[in-house]
């Protein structure tokens, strides 16, 4: 048997105590990467005063509970590694969060009253139930449903009026919970059973017997990602993704009477939708190119409408019971910012934690180059040195791959800017946001298809006088360095 080649030996890398020489340089950079960030706040679904958000107040990113009544913040988790995961009861009157070990991300739920201050000791509303990496949880009043994978594949536990937890779902390949109806009669599973993870499919079961209610499969080759359920009670319909013709689109699937009522958006990048507090329509997040615009979907007219909001990236919105809509808004200059869309029109923020905001960067160009596989779309963010010459320009690649580079705040690129690099980030055939085939296409030669796009684009800003092919480097993480 042939000898391996031994693994070259690396020199550790020399990391200087200062990136930058002027102390207004360096105190930027690292006030970006310290700034106090908030994510948008999650209402409980019987109480829309009962919030939970991430944030990193503390120093660390923790889970926040938030009474928007009494407009009362507390840092409910303070754990060493920090801590990502949560969720409320339906009545928004307890607490789950998820407790892993030093953030490897396998470990259990533990729940505490909403409100409460940290208790690392809190305790495991689900004692019987054995660790595993998270995998979909619902709380409702009465029916808890929580997934969980491990090395032996994927399982589902039920808990009944407080009772004990039984296994009611166990397969080998991939599957999560992913709804609950608001009359917590019915909880949906997608599942992997046909063998790709990447095209679920999706499983009605009743709560009370475990009877069958409904399937809806699409593939092989295509998925179907459980968005939403009707918050109205009785109403038993299900918000769907779905990409049939080739990209992100929306769907109604009421699982007891086998109904499908495929939505016609005309939008033609990825899609994230909920319902309003009525059902009568959705609101919708649409990103396409690296940028999101915000709709109003009338369920019964058929009718779009586009929520105004500024050019960037919507991470995530949500409508009021008064009609208002809570937004998270960011883009490639401006750190993320929580907003408050009124019915009126008037637009406000929502809150600001605590602390400095992080200081702005460069705003972002768009740039598109005839690649290999078809037209690739890229941003360049250019340093303000006031300099004639070429700049050093680095290649900063996502991870994913089944993901994509943004107009949204990065603190890394900011840094580099500063430094003097002019910086690109090219959504590489893998990306989101241009449609399942983009997507998709680099199944066949994974590794030298995400390269030679970012090689179509090296060149393009050669050719064009934008970058030194001398001093041009590549840098990533994750997929991107794999």
């Amino acid at each position: 048997m042939p000898e391996h080649p031994k693994p070259a030996d690396h020199p550790p890398a020399t990391v200087p105590e200062r990136l930058f020489d002027d102390p207004e340089s360096e105190s930027r950079w690292r006030r970006r990467f310290t700034a106090v960030r908030a994510d948008l706040p999650h209402r409980a679904r019987d109480d829309a005063d009962r919030t939970w958000y991430t944030s990193n107040a503390t120093g660390r990113t923790e889970i926040w509970c938030w009474d928007v009544a009494t407009e009362r913040h507390v840092a409910a988790t303070g754990r060493p590694d920090g801590t990502t995961t949560a969720t409320l009861s339906a009545d928004g009157s307890t607490l789950w969060w998820f407790d892993d070990h030093a953030g490897d991300e396998f470990g259990c739920w533990r729940s505490q009253p909403f409100g409460t201050t940290p208790r690392p000791d809190a305790p495991p509303p689900l004692p019987d139930v054995p660790p595993g990496y998270p995998a979909g949880l619902q709380v409702g009043l009465r029916v808890v449903v929580a997934g969980f994978a491990d090395d032996d594949g994927s399982r589902v536990h039920l808990s009944l009026d407080g009772g004990p937890a039984a296994v009611v779902y166990r397969h080998d390949e991939d599957a999560w919970v992913g709804a609950l109806t608001a009359d917590e009669t019915i909880w949906v599973l997608a599942h992997a059973e046909h063998g790709d993870a990447r095209y679920p499919a999706l499983r009605a079961i009743s709560v009370s017997d475990g009877r069958l209610i409904g399937e809806l499969s699409d593939a092989p080759g295509k998925g179907l990602d459980p968005l939403a359920v009707s918050p109205v009670a009785g109403d038993q319909r299900i918000l769907v993704g779905h990409e049939r013709r080739g990209r992100d689109e929306l769907l109604l699937w009421d699982p007891t009477t086998g109904t499908v009522t495929e939505l016609g958006l005309d939008l033609p990048g990825d899609l994230e939708a909920d319902f309003t507090p009525d059902a009568a329509a959705l609101i919708v997040l649409h990103t396409h190119a690296g940028r999101t615009t915000v709709h109003r979907y009338e369920i019964g007219s058929g009718s779009l409408t586009t929520v105004p909001t500024a050019r960037g990236v919507v991470t995530a919105a949500t409508v009021r019971p008064d009609g208002a809509v809570w937004y998270r808004w960011t883009d490639g200059a401006t750190a993320g910012r929580l907003r408050v869309l009124a019915a009126d029109g008037t637009d406000r923020e929502l809150f600001r934690p605590a602390g400095e905001p992080a200081p702005g960067s460069r705003a972002l160009r768009d740039l598109t180059v005839d690649g290999p596989g078809g037209t690739v779309h890229a941003f360049l963010a250019l340093p303000d040195t006031g300099s004639t010459t070429l700049a050093p320009t680095v290649f900063s690649v996502h991870g994913g791959p089944a993901g994509a580079d943004e107009d949204a705040f990065d603190p890394t690129r900011a840094a580099w800017l500063d430094a003097g690099f002019a910086v690109v980030q090219v959504n590489y055939r893998g990306s989101t946001g241009y449609g399942s085939a983009w997507r998709d296409s680099l199944t066949e030669r994974i590794g030298h298809t995400e390269l030679a796009d970012i090689a179509a684009v090296h060149d393009h800003l050669i050719a064009t006088g934008v970058a030194d092919p001398a001093r041009s480097v590549i840098a990533g993480y994750s997929w991107a360095a794999s």
